[in-house]
């Protein structure tokens, strides 16, 4: 009898259900469950500015699509956004799914670079995700009365440009949640 080996579809959805670790081998390349985006309200310290990212959007099944194939980065390329250059200096793999849990988009990254592989498996890393919008009216920019600190509304934005794993994102160290990149092995 010839043993049936999982796809790796099957083994990102898998790790997603929680029936295998994360991260997880397979065909040597590392399966990890990662934070995409959170939603509600955070802090941004690089730009000394709150942030809302909506549920309704960010944790939709549109929105959770276009993340498949998604680059996952390490640290985001001083520009902001990933080009020719920045893509083969830091990409370690991409988003083969992602979906909702809680207040969080979540995704399966598949990591092929194996230094990224090791440095998952010995740090606690953060994620943090860039997007890209059509316009700066994209965004509506409040102004909170008992802080001078501005509230950014994102909007719908016109390209999810990359996840880039870190030591602290937005999303993990402006909320105080756990860390982005999750570990269960």
């Amino acid at each position: 009898m010839t043993e049936v080996v999982p796809s790796e579809l099957a083994v990102a959805k898998m790790i997603a259900e929680g029936a295998m670790p994360s991260p997880s081998f397979h065909c040597g390349s590392m399966f990890v469950l990662l934070r995409i985006s959170g939603t509600g309200v955070s802090y941004r310290a690089k730009h000394d500015q709150y942030v809302y990212r909506s549920p309704e959007l960010c944790l939709s099944d549109q929105f959770a699509a276009r993340c498949a194939g998604l680059p996952v980065l390490v640290g985001h390329p001083d520009s902001g956004v990933v080009d020719g250059r920045e893509n083969a200096l830091r990409n370690v793999g991409s988003i083969m799914f992602a979906f909702p849990r809680g207040a969080d988009l979540m995704g399966i990254a598949r990591i092929v670079d194996e230094d990224a592989q090791r440095a998952i498996s010995a740090l606690d890393l953060d994620t943090s995700p860039a997007v890209i919008f059509a316009s700066p009216d994209d965004n509506v920019v409040l102004e909170l009365e008992d802080d001078d600190t501005p509230l950014v509304v994102e909007g719908e934005p016109a390209m999810l440009d990359h996840v880039a794993l870190c030591e602290a994102g937005v999303w993990g160290a402006g909320r105080g949640d756990d860390v982005g990149v999750q570990t269960t092995s």
